[in-house]
């Protein structure tokens, strides 16, 4: 007997590129409670002390504490109703980690409906408080050492030579940007691609996005040679600079 889904696959992928985006915002959101902003990293109380203020948005801290409760309650609901077992206290960051890899368990939940819609509402809430409204760039993978770390990946702004980890809640380790990256390109370029993995390596290695119907083109006229269905990163960029310099 097959299982019935709430969430129509259309509704799934809306929902798990959510989850992704609050994996950039939640870092975002701290230090907008702590004003860690673009307004400095600190203020002092209008020169009457020499001593540093601690900043804090009770706002953005209000929006925090909703957004672990609601990812917390999701958690909750789907380990019940689908007997999995429970992952523990999760932070944010993990708590979302935890409900994209599980995105089909909740869909087969009954109440799967009210978790679109109460972590759409509060992810909503987050962006309306956070600094940037674009998401940071990838760099590459998580540098820490630390073997029970575990993240997205290395993101920053860009511009930026150093970052540390910030999808990562624990390693805080520092990060030369320049070259992760060119190590990230290395192992980029030494694989073949299918269409859409193609298409995701060209936009992390150029920085830009690339339209899927750029690399339909080059298959259909032959420009972009095929390996069994798979093409190569370095054709393809080959291809992108004949375009720009054209």
């Amino acid at each position: 007997m097959s299982e019935t889904f709430y969430l129509d696959p259309h509704t799934r992928q809306l929902l798990t590129g959510t989850l992704r985006d609050l994996t950039w915002m939640i870092p975002e959101l701290d230090n907008v409670i702590t004003r860690q902003t673009q307004y400095g990293d600190q203020y002092r109380d209008g020169g009457r002390t020499t001593d540093t203020m601690v900043p804090f948005d009770p706002v953005a801290s209000d929006i925090a504490y909703d957004l672990h409760g609601t990812l917390t309650a999701w958690i909750d609901e789907t380990t019940t109703q689908r007997q999995l077992a429970h992952p523990g206290h999760q932070r944010s960051q993990q708590a979302t980690v935890w409900l994209a890899m599980h995105i089909n368990d909740l869909a087969l939940c009954d109440t799967a409906e009210q978790a679109f819609d109460e972590i759409r509402d509060v992810t909503r809430r987050v962006a309306q408080v956070i600094d940037t409204k674009e998401p940071p760039e990838f760099i590459g993978p998580c540098q820490s050492t630390n073997p029970d770390t575990t993240c997205a990946g290395v993101y920053c702004r860009r511009g930026r030579n150093t970052t540390t980890c910030g999808t990562c809640g624990t390693c805080g380790t520092t990060i030369d940007i320049h070259t992760l990256r060119e190590a990230t390109a290395s192992v980029l370029a030494d694989r073949l691609y299918d269409k859409r993995e193609l298409r995701t390596a060209l936009t992390v290695i150029t920085r830009q996005p690339i339209a899927r119907s750029t690399i339909d083109t080059w298959i259909s006229r032959g420009r972009l040679e095929s390996h069994s269905g798979r093409y190569r990163l370095d054709e393809a960029l080959e291809l992108l600079g004949t375009r720009h310099t054209a």
